[in-house]
């Protein structure tokens, strides 16, 4: 289904799984259709990004929740293209970014003068630190045509 659908029992396993690993330091979700997204239409159904961000909140060590769908990237938790370092356990709820611009023709964000959003190519690197997370978005430089001699 479109925008997505997490089934019941999917549901389940999940949450089964973030229990069995709430002693770690660190969780990294990875889905498909972004619960919080640069453009309202690309959000996986509300119904489960709703009951989602919940179980995600109940966990203090999940720390990001990277999706794509979208071509582009946005960090949904902030307002500068790089999220602010992570510390868990923590209370807010996990960071939120969409990740899709790794190949396949790239959308515009939905406000050209956002600072948290771009519709370039571009990679994430995670890095880790005891109980801290840092991302540090990379950015992409199209390649060039070559001249024909």
């Amino acid at each position: 289904l479109d925008p997505g659908y997490v089934t019941p029992t999917q549901i389940k396993l999940l949450a089964s799984d973030l229990e069995a690993n709430k002693h770690k330091a660190h969780i990294f979700v990875f889905m498909h259709h972004p619960i919080k997204p640069a453009r309202k239409g690309s959000q996986l159904n509300k119904e489960n990004a709703d009951e989602l961000e919940a179980l995600f909140a109940r966990y203090p060590n999940v720390s990001f929740v990277i999706a794509a769908h979208e071509h582009l990237y946005y960090n949904a938790s902030g307002n500068t293209l790089n999220p602010p370092a992570r510390t868990n356990p923590s209370s807010g709820g996990p960071g939120y970014l969409v990740s899709g611009g790794a190949g396949a023709p790239l959308d515009s964000c939905p406000n050209p003068a956002s600072k948290n959003c771009s519709g370039a190519h571009h990679y994430l690197v995670f890095e880790v630190n005891g109980s801290t997370v840092n991302v540090k978005v990379v950015m992409v430089a199209p390649a060039t045509k070559r001249k024909k001699t």
